[in-house]
């Protein structure tokens, strides 16, 4: 997997879109649409990846209305394959980076953090398999 950094400051969701149907982040970008200038919504991404075809493996967050397989803190990474995990950054912050079962690809960074620095801030995954 090519590594997609994000050019705009909420754009994660957008790269992360990119590197799983192997686009760019322009090309992903208009794929989306229309305002998602602010941040791609969990649920615009969940029905993108369904158009490209990745059936997704989630539930409803109901405190956020959010859709993503809840995952318990304790669980480790490398039970999941293809995924992509949302992360805690605080102060009602999220952010997304692909998981490919083995790495992170992180938009946000030229180099992913330790393993270890995700698991503990992540709030959850949606796990994708191609249909």
């Amino acid at each position: 997997m090519k590594l997609i950094r994000q050019e705009d400051e909420y754009g994660c969701g957008i790269a992360c879109f990119g590197m799983v149907i192997g686009k760019g982040y322009k090309a992903a970008k208009r794929y989306l649409g229309a305002g998602i200038e602010d941040g791609l919504r969990i649920d615009r991404l969940v029905t993108g990846l369904y158009e490209f075809g990745y059936y997704t493996n989630q539930e409803r967050y109901h405190d956020k209305g959010w859709l993503y397989f809840k995952l318990g803190r304790k669980k480790k990474l490398n039970k999941i394959g293809l995924g992509i995990l949302i992360i805690d950054m605080g102060e009602e912050m999220q952010h997304v980076v692909v998981w490919d079962g083995e790495k992170v690809y992180d938009p946000a960074r030229v180099e992913a953090k330790e393993i270890r620095w995700y698991e503990e801030r992540l709030m959850g995954v949606i796990r994708l398999k191609m249909h």
